[in-house]
Protein backbone atom coordinates (compact mmCIF):
# COMPACT_ATOMS: atom_id res chain seq x y z
CA UNK A 1 0.00 0.00 0.00
CA UNK A 2 1.27 3.34 -0.86
CA UNK A 3 1.47 5.89 2.00
CA UNK A 4 0.94 9.66 2.02
CA UNK A 5 4.41 9.66 3.99
CA UNK A 6 5.84 7.83 0.73
CA UNK A 7 4.07 10.26 -1.27
CA UNK A 8 5.52 13.15 0.68
CA UNK A 9 9.49 11.46 0.57
CA UNK A 10 9.62 10.73 -2.62
CA UNK A 11 7.72 14.59 -4.22
CA UNK A 12 7.99 17.31 -1.12
CA UNK A 13 11.41 18.37 -1.91
CA UNK A 14 10.54 19.21 -6.16
CA UNK A 15 7.09 20.57 -4.57
CA UNK A 16 9.27 23.25 -2.39
CA UNK A 17 10.64 24.03 -5.64
CA UNK A 18 7.30 25.65 -7.54
CA UNK A 19 5.60 26.52 -4.38
CA UNK A 20 6.20 28.23 -1.21
CA UNK A 21 6.11 26.69 2.10
CA UNK A 22 6.02 28.24 5.89
CA UNK A 23 8.90 27.15 8.07
CA UNK A 24 5.83 25.65 10.49
CA UNK A 25 4.47 23.43 7.35
CA UNK A 26 7.65 22.43 6.26
CA UNK A 27 8.61 21.09 9.73
CA UNK A 28 5.22 18.94 9.70
CA UNK A 29 5.86 17.71 6.33
CA UNK A 30 9.63 16.80 7.46
CA UNK A 31 7.85 14.96 10.88
CA UNK A 32 5.43 12.84 8.49
CA UNK A 33 8.39 11.84 6.10
CA UNK A 34 10.48 10.70 9.13
CA UNK A 35 7.78 9.44 10.68
CA UNK A 36 8.19 5.31 11.59
CA UNK A 37 12.03 5.51 10.44
CA UNK A 38 15.64 5.67 12.39
CA UNK A 39 15.86 9.21 11.71
CA UNK A 40 12.68 9.14 14.98
CA UNK A 41 14.38 6.43 17.02
CA UNK A 42 13.93 3.39 18.10
CA UNK A 43 12.70 1.02 20.38
CA UNK A 44 13.96 -2.79 21.74
CA UNK A 45 11.45 -5.37 22.16
CA UNK A 46 12.98 -8.98 23.50
CA UNK A 47 11.24 -11.98 23.94
CA UNK A 48 10.93 -13.09 27.46
CA UNK A 49 11.43 -16.86 26.83
CA UNK A 50 13.90 -17.26 23.73
CA UNK A 51 15.35 -13.31 23.95
CA UNK A 52 14.62 -12.76 20.39
CA UNK A 53 15.06 -9.30 19.84
CA UNK A 54 12.81 -6.72 17.32
CA UNK A 55 13.64 -3.29 16.29
CA UNK A 56 10.68 -1.11 15.67
CA UNK A 57 11.22 2.76 14.83
CA UNK A 58 9.44 5.30 16.42
CA UNK A 59 6.79 7.49 15.38
CA UNK A 60 6.68 11.47 14.54
CA UNK A 61 3.22 11.72 17.11
CA UNK A 62 2.47 14.58 15.21
CA UNK A 63 -1.54 15.46 14.57
CA UNK A 64 -1.05 15.73 10.71
CA UNK A 65 0.21 12.20 10.04
CA UNK A 66 -1.88 9.44 9.01
CA UNK A 67 0.04 6.96 10.81
CA UNK A 68 -0.16 8.31 14.27
CA UNK A 69 -3.74 8.62 14.30
CA UNK A 70 -4.57 5.23 15.82
CA UNK A 71 -3.14 5.35 19.34
CA UNK A 72 -4.04 9.13 20.10
CA UNK A 73 -7.56 8.55 18.94
CA UNK A 74 -7.57 5.36 21.37
CA UNK A 75 -6.20 6.96 24.51
CA UNK A 76 -8.42 10.36 23.98
CA UNK A 77 -11.51 8.02 23.62
CA UNK A 78 -10.76 6.00 26.68
CA UNK A 79 -10.61 9.61 28.55
CA UNK A 80 -13.72 10.65 27.38
CA UNK A 81 -15.51 7.26 28.99
CA UNK A 82 -15.29 8.89 32.15
CA UNK A 83 -17.02 12.17 30.96
CA UNK A 84 -19.85 10.62 28.85
CA UNK A 85 -23.58 11.68 30.37
CA UNK A 86 -25.93 8.32 29.92
CA UNK A 87 -28.43 9.72 27.21
CA UNK A 88 -28.49 10.42 23.33
CA UNK A 89 -26.29 12.30 21.31
CA UNK A 90 -27.21 14.68 18.74
CA UNK A 91 -24.52 15.03 15.71
CA UNK A 92 -24.04 18.79 14.15
CA UNK A 93 -22.06 19.87 11.42
CA UNK A 94 -21.53 23.95 10.81
CA UNK A 95 -19.84 24.96 7.34
CA UNK A 96 -19.33 28.59 5.74
CA UNK A 97 -20.22 29.33 2.81
CA UNK A 98 -17.88 28.99 -0.16
CA UNK A 99 -17.78 32.95 -0.67
CA UNK A 100 -15.50 32.90 2.41
CA UNK A 101 -13.30 30.21 1.76
CA UNK A 102 -10.58 32.02 0.43
CA UNK A 103 -10.47 34.68 3.62
CA UNK A 104 -10.68 31.81 5.76
CA UNK A 105 -7.79 30.21 4.69
CA UNK A 106 -5.53 33.83 4.26
CA UNK A 107 -6.82 34.34 8.15
CA UNK A 108 -6.95 30.93 9.19
CA UNK A 109 -6.61 31.32 13.38
CA UNK A 110 -9.14 34.30 12.99
CA UNK A 111 -12.01 32.77 10.93
CA UNK A 112 -11.99 29.17 12.80
CA UNK A 113 -11.73 30.68 16.10
CA UNK A 114 -14.55 32.76 14.94
CA UNK A 115 -16.52 29.61 14.18
CA UNK A 116 -15.91 28.24 17.14
CA UNK A 117 -17.26 31.49 19.14
CA UNK A 118 -20.18 31.69 16.75
CA UNK A 119 -21.22 28.07 17.20
CA UNK A 120 -21.08 28.07 20.98
CA UNK A 121 -22.97 31.17 21.58
CA UNK A 122 -25.75 29.62 18.68
CA UNK A 123 -26.20 26.50 20.19
CA UNK A 124 -25.74 27.78 24.29
CA UNK A 125 -28.62 30.62 23.98
CA UNK A 126 -30.88 28.85 21.77
CA UNK A 127 -30.86 25.13 24.18
CA UNK A 128 -31.11 28.04 27.00
CA UNK A 129 -34.17 29.08 25.65
CA UNK A 130 -37.63 27.04 27.07
CA UNK A 131 -38.87 26.41 23.82
CA UNK A 132 -35.95 23.77 23.20
CA UNK A 133 -34.64 22.53 26.22
CA UNK A 134 -34.35 25.52 28.92
CA UNK A 135 -31.45 24.02 30.26
CA UNK A 136 -27.25 25.01 29.75
CA UNK A 137 -26.35 22.09 28.12
CA UNK A 138 -23.09 21.14 26.34
CA UNK A 139 -20.89 20.30 23.32
CA UNK A 140 -17.78 18.62 22.09
CA UNK A 141 -16.33 20.55 19.33
CA UNK A 142 -14.19 19.24 16.63
CA UNK A 143 -12.61 21.26 13.76
CA UNK A 144 -12.54 19.73 9.70
CA UNK A 145 -11.31 21.80 7.21
CA UNK A 146 -11.50 19.03 4.23
CA UNK A 147 -14.15 17.50 1.96
CA UNK A 148 -13.45 14.19 0.67
CA UNK A 149 -11.90 15.60 -2.60
CA UNK A 150 -9.39 17.38 -0.06
CA UNK A 151 -10.70 20.99 -1.37
CA UNK A 152 -10.39 23.33 1.42
CA UNK A 153 -14.18 23.03 3.44
CA UNK A 154 -14.00 24.33 7.27
CA UNK A 155 -16.49 22.79 9.25
CA UNK A 156 -17.38 22.25 12.73
CA UNK A 157 -18.80 18.74 13.95
CA UNK A 158 -20.74 18.99 17.25
CA UNK A 159 -21.43 15.84 19.74
CA UNK A 160 -24.49 17.27 21.40
CA UNK A 161 -26.12 15.39 24.61
CA UNK A 162 -29.89 15.84 24.40
CA UNK A 163 -30.27 17.05 28.15
CA UNK A 164 -28.86 19.95 30.32
CA UNK A 165 -29.22 21.73 33.57
CA UNK A 166 -31.28 24.52 34.48
CA UNK A 167 -31.30 27.55 36.97
CA UNK A 168 -32.04 25.00 39.74
CA UNK A 169 -29.18 22.45 39.00
CA UNK A 170 -32.84 19.71 38.05
CA UNK A 171 -31.34 17.45 34.76
CA UNK A 172 -33.51 18.13 32.09
CA UNK A 173 -33.61 15.84 29.17
CA UNK A 174 -34.90 16.01 25.24
CA UNK A 175 -38.02 13.82 24.75
CA UNK A 176 -38.71 12.25 21.70
CA UNK A 177 -35.98 13.01 18.52
CA UNK A 178 -37.15 17.06 18.18
CA UNK A 179 -34.01 18.80 19.16
CA UNK A 180 -33.67 22.12 17.77
CA UNK A 181 -34.22 22.62 13.41
CA UNK A 182 -31.70 23.40 11.34
CA UNK A 183 -32.92 26.29 10.00
CA UNK A 184 -33.10 27.93 13.58
CA UNK A 185 -29.50 27.06 14.08
CA UNK A 186 -28.07 28.13 10.88
CA UNK A 187 -30.01 32.12 10.84
CA UNK A 188 -28.65 32.32 14.43
CA UNK A 189 -25.41 31.34 13.13
CA UNK A 190 -25.16 33.31 10.40
CA UNK A 191 -26.68 36.47 12.21
CA UNK A 192 -23.83 36.15 14.42
CA UNK A 193 -21.19 34.96 11.95
CA UNK A 194 -21.27 37.95 9.84
CA UNK A 195 -21.80 40.66 12.97
CA UNK A 196 -19.01 39.56 14.50
CA UNK A 197 -17.03 38.98 10.99
CA UNK A 198 -17.94 42.93 9.91
CA UNK A 199 -16.57 43.91 13.17
CA UNK A 200 -13.21 42.01 12.48
CA UNK A 201 -12.92 43.83 8.93
CA UNK A 202 -14.06 47.22 10.46
CA UNK A 203 -10.98 47.22 12.92
CA UNK A 204 -9.21 45.75 10.81
CA UNK A 205 -8.25 42.86 12.56
CA UNK A 206 -8.01 40.64 9.44
CA UNK A 207 -4.42 40.06 8.36
CA UNK A 208 -4.94 39.59 4.86
CA UNK A 209 -8.11 39.83 2.43
CA UNK A 210 -7.46 39.40 -1.07
CA UNK A 211 -6.85 42.07 -3.75
CA UNK A 212 -10.57 41.12 -5.39
CA UNK A 213 -12.08 41.55 -1.76
CA UNK A 214 -10.32 44.75 -0.23
CA UNK A 215 -13.04 46.59 -0.89
CA UNK A 216 -14.41 45.46 1.72
CA UNK A 217 -12.57 48.24 3.62
CA UNK A 218 -15.56 50.63 2.24
CA UNK A 219 -18.66 50.83 4.96
CA UNK A 220 -20.92 50.52 2.00
CA UNK A 221 -19.45 47.52 0.28
CA UNK A 222 -19.20 45.47 3.34
CA UNK A 223 -22.61 45.74 3.93
CA UNK A 224 -23.45 44.41 0.78
CA UNK A 225 -21.38 41.84 0.77
CA UNK A 226 -22.59 40.66 4.26
CA UNK A 227 -26.39 41.45 2.93
CA UNK A 228 -25.11 39.29 -0.01
CA UNK A 229 -24.45 36.38 2.05
CA UNK A 230 -26.85 36.85 4.51
CA UNK A 231 -29.39 35.43 1.68
CA UNK A 232 -26.96 32.69 0.94
CA UNK A 233 -28.37 28.96 2.91
CA UNK A 234 -25.68 28.30 5.65
CA UNK A 235 -25.57 24.38 5.59
CA UNK A 236 -26.49 23.07 9.01
CA UNK A 237 -26.82 19.68 9.46
CA UNK A 238 -28.51 17.29 12.23
CA UNK A 239 -28.30 13.67 12.68
CA UNK A 240 -28.75 11.40 16.12
CA UNK A 241 -26.14 9.85 17.08
CA UNK A 242 -25.99 6.30 18.95
CA UNK A 243 -27.76 5.85 21.76
CA UNK A 244 -25.84 4.48 24.93
CA UNK A 245 -22.72 5.98 26.15
CA UNK A 246 -19.56 3.55 24.74
CA UNK A 247 -21.48 3.59 21.15
CA UNK A 248 -21.91 7.14 21.63
CA UNK A 249 -17.67 7.20 22.21
CA UNK A 250 -17.08 4.81 19.58
CA UNK A 251 -19.11 7.19 17.26
CA UNK A 252 -17.29 10.65 18.35
CA UNK A 253 -13.35 8.71 18.11
CA UNK A 254 -14.82 8.32 14.30
CA UNK A 255 -14.16 12.45 13.79
CA UNK A 256 -11.98 13.82 16.58
CA UNK A 257 -8.19 12.23 14.90
CA UNK A 258 -9.01 12.29 11.20
CA UNK A 259 -6.61 13.63 8.95
CA UNK A 260 -7.58 15.32 5.60
CA UNK A 261 -7.00 11.47 4.11
CA UNK A 262 -6.26 8.54 5.00
CA UNK A 263 -3.63 5.77 3.45
CA UNK A 264 -6.28 3.20 2.60
CA UNK A 265 -7.94 5.76 0.33
CA UNK A 266 -4.34 5.99 -2.07
CA UNK A 267 -5.25 3.80 -4.89
CA UNK A 268 -2.37 4.05 -7.06
CA UNK A 269 0.68 6.44 -7.95
CA UNK A 270 1.77 5.94 -11.46
CA UNK A 271 3.16 8.99 -13.91
CA UNK A 272 3.41 11.15 -10.90
CA UNK A 273 -0.23 11.31 -10.43
CA UNK A 274 -2.05 9.75 -8.13
CA UNK A 275 -5.54 8.37 -8.21
CA UNK A 276 -7.58 8.26 -4.56
CA UNK A 277 -10.89 7.00 -3.58
CA UNK A 278 -13.94 9.59 -2.39
CA UNK A 279 -17.22 9.64 -1.43
CA UNK A 280 -19.33 12.48 -3.38
CA UNK A 281 -21.76 14.07 -1.24
CA UNK A 282 -23.27 15.00 -4.19
CA UNK A 283 -24.12 11.97 -5.35
CA UNK A 284 -26.07 10.17 -2.81
CA UNK A 285 -22.38 9.30 -1.11
CA UNK A 286 -21.19 7.31 -4.12
CA UNK A 287 -17.85 6.06 -3.76
CA UNK A 288 -15.72 7.37 -6.70
CA UNK A 289 -12.03 8.16 -7.79
CA UNK A 290 -10.08 11.39 -8.79
CA UNK A 291 -6.72 11.49 -10.12
CA UNK A 292 -4.53 14.87 -9.51
CA UNK A 293 -1.19 16.07 -10.62
CA UNK A 294 1.50 14.79 -7.59
CA UNK A 295 1.59 18.47 -7.07
CA UNK A 296 -1.66 19.06 -6.97
CA UNK A 297 -2.51 16.52 -4.39
CA UNK A 298 0.47 17.73 -2.39
CA UNK A 299 -0.64 21.43 -2.03
CA UNK A 300 -4.29 20.17 -1.18
CA UNK A 301 -3.02 18.12 1.58
CA UNK A 302 -1.15 21.21 3.29
CA UNK A 303 -4.05 23.38 2.81
CA UNK A 304 -5.17 21.41 6.15
CA UNK A 305 -2.53 21.54 7.96
CA UNK A 306 -3.36 23.78 10.80
CA UNK A 307 -1.74 26.90 12.59
CA UNK A 308 0.84 26.07 15.39
CA UNK A 309 -0.88 25.42 18.54
CA UNK A 310 -4.16 25.55 17.76
CA UNK A 311 -6.87 23.78 19.56
CA UNK A 312 -9.12 21.33 17.22
CA UNK A 313 -11.38 19.59 19.62
CA UNK A 314 -12.67 22.24 22.10
CA UNK A 315 -15.41 21.77 25.10
CA UNK A 316 -18.12 24.20 26.37
CA UNK A 317 -21.19 24.45 28.14
CA UNK A 318 -21.74 21.28 30.83
CA UNK A 319 -18.63 19.54 29.25
CA UNK A 320 -16.33 22.27 29.66
CA UNK A 321 -13.31 22.16 31.64
CA UNK A 322 -14.28 24.75 34.51
CA UNK A 323 -17.21 22.18 34.64
CA UNK A 324 -16.05 19.06 34.47
CA UNK A 325 -16.07 18.77 38.36
CA UNK A 326 -19.58 19.99 39.34
CA UNK A 327 -21.71 20.05 36.98
CA UNK A 328 -20.72 17.14 34.68
CA UNK A 329 -21.15 15.10 38.08
CA UNK A 330 -24.50 16.18 38.65
CA UNK A 331 -25.48 15.23 34.97
CA UNK A 332 -24.03 11.64 35.42
CA UNK A 333 -25.68 10.92 38.86
CA UNK A 334 -29.25 12.28 36.94
CA UNK A 335 -28.96 9.41 33.84
CA UNK A 336 -26.82 6.81 35.96
CA UNK A 337 -24.31 7.20 33.97
CA UNK A 338 -21.39 6.26 36.75
CA UNK A 339 -23.54 3.42 37.70
CA UNK A 340 -21.84 2.44 34.13
CA UNK A 341 -18.88 0.74 35.74
CA UNK A 342 -17.19 0.29 32.27
CA UNK A 343 -16.83 3.73 31.61
CA UNK A 344 -14.58 3.91 34.93
CA UNK A 345 -12.28 1.25 34.30
CA UNK A 346 -8.41 2.63 34.13
CA UNK A 347 -6.94 1.19 30.77
CA UNK A 348 -2.74 1.01 30.36
CA UNK A 349 -1.37 2.12 27.17
CA UNK A 350 -0.10 -1.73 27.11
CA UNK A 351 -3.72 -2.38 27.16
CA UNK A 352 -4.34 0.39 24.56
CA UNK A 353 -1.55 -0.81 22.17
CA UNK A 354 -2.50 -4.44 22.59
CA UNK A 355 -6.75 -3.38 21.49
CA UNK A 356 -5.15 -1.40 18.53
CA UNK A 357 -3.05 -4.54 17.37
CA UNK A 358 -5.26 -7.24 18.25
CA UNK A 359 -2.89 -8.40 20.53
CA UNK A 360 0.02 -9.17 18.08
CA UNK A 361 2.31 -6.48 19.24
CA UNK A 362 3.70 -8.39 22.24
CA UNK A 363 3.89 -11.65 20.73
CA UNK A 364 7.52 -13.48 19.37
CA UNK A 365 7.39 -14.27 16.28
CA UNK A 366 10.28 -16.97 16.68
CA UNK A 367 8.81 -19.17 19.22
CA UNK A 368 5.19 -19.91 18.61
CA UNK A 369 4.04 -16.53 20.37
CA UNK A 370 5.67 -16.05 23.50
CA UNK A 371 5.58 -12.30 25.21
CA UNK A 372 7.80 -9.37 24.22
CA UNK A 373 9.04 -6.91 26.42
CA UNK A 374 10.38 -3.42 25.99
CA UNK A 375 14.17 -3.31 27.27
CA UNK A 376 14.87 0.07 25.41
CA UNK A 377 13.52 3.56 24.40
CA UNK A 378 16.04 5.62 22.26
CA UNK A 379 14.14 8.65 20.46
CA UNK A 380 16.04 11.45 18.35
CA UNK A 381 16.43 14.68 19.65
CA UNK A 382 13.88 15.86 16.88
CA UNK A 383 11.16 13.36 17.63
Amino acid sequence: MVTINEILKTYFNEFKKHYKVSNHVNNIIQSIINCRTEKMGHRILECEDCGYEEITYCSCRNRHCPLCQMYTKENWVHKRKKEIINTKYYHFVFTLPKELDIIAKMNEELIYNLMFKCVKETLMELTSDKKYLGAQTGAIIILHTWAQNLSYHPHLHLLVPAGGLDKTGKWLEIKGDYFIPAKVLSTKFKKKFMFFFGEEVKHNKLLYLPKKLEYLHNDLHLYNFKEDLKSKSWYVYLKEAYSGPEQVIEYLGRYTHRVAISNNRIKKVENEQITFSYRDSRDNNKIKEMTLDVFEFIRRYLFHILPKGFMKIRYIGILSNRNKSKKLFICQVATKAIDNKKLFIEITIEKILIKMTKGKIFICPACNGNRMRLVKVKRSDSS
